[in-house]
């Protein structure tokens, strides 16, 4: 196309040459979106920057080998890849892929509505075999109020909440899926009572005391 271009521009007499010019941009981004693009070629006032971080579950950034995004809203539009970070998108929904060796293939659906979105995107270990399922439990040391109590579980680098009753011995158990870091919150129907960040390993037991 940009071979196309250049010898549009030799034969353009000079006095028209500098309109042409300015209207270049615009031609690349309706040239693309032709050929089924997703992504303009240049920055536009209609695109936005999207920039996709890869974690760990536990927070530690790791490079993508691959990025696809696909707009969900139209089944027979291109999907655009890439292994970098940043992306310019039009508005819209779109389906998120990410691929790293070792990893499990992470899938989502994110929007972008923002001149500037920010996604952050965990990624757990690939796993063969069975795995044993990891378990967190918790004692609470101090004295119980009176009332029901309940422990919840949220993931920090992930989508997980999981939430169990609290025993009168003040004991609780989750066997969460995936590991990674998780916030403990231990809360009665009026507040929260004790927190504290964990971070569970795949096929470990761990225990925390409040």
């Amino acid at each position: 196309m940009f071979t196309m271009l250049k010898a549009a521009y030799s034969i353009i007499p000079p006095g028209l040459r500098l309109g042409y010019c300015a209207a270049l941009p615009l031609f690349c981004l309706i040239w693309g979106r032709a050929a089924g693009q997703i992504v303009p070629l240049v920055p536009t006032p209609q695109s936005a920057l999207l920039h996709i971080q890869c974690v760990t579950v536990f927070g530690r950034p790791l490079e993508a080998d691959r990025i696809t995004l696909t707009p969900a809203a139209r089944r027979s539009a291109a999907s655009i890849e890439g292994s970098g970070a940043d992306f310019w998108l039009a508005s819209g929904d779109y389906n998120l892929a990410v691929t790293i060796r070792g990893f499990k293939t992470s899938r989502q659906t994110i929007k972008v509505d923002r001149s500037v979105v920010w996604v952050t995107v965990p990624l757990i270990l690939g796993t063969q075999g069975l795995d044993d399922p990891q378990i967190l439990s918790g004692k609470l040391l101090s004295a119980l109020p009176i009332g029901e109590i309940w422990a919840k579980l949220i993931g920090i680098y992930n989508n997980l909440t999981a939430e169990t009753s609290v025993t009168k011995e003040g004991r609780f158990v989750f066997q969460p899926e995936p590991p990674g870091r998780y916030l403990v919150l231990v809360i009665n129907e009026d507040r929260i009572l004790t927190m504290q960040q964990v971070d569970l390993q795949r096929d470990t037991a761990v225990e925390i005391r409040f």
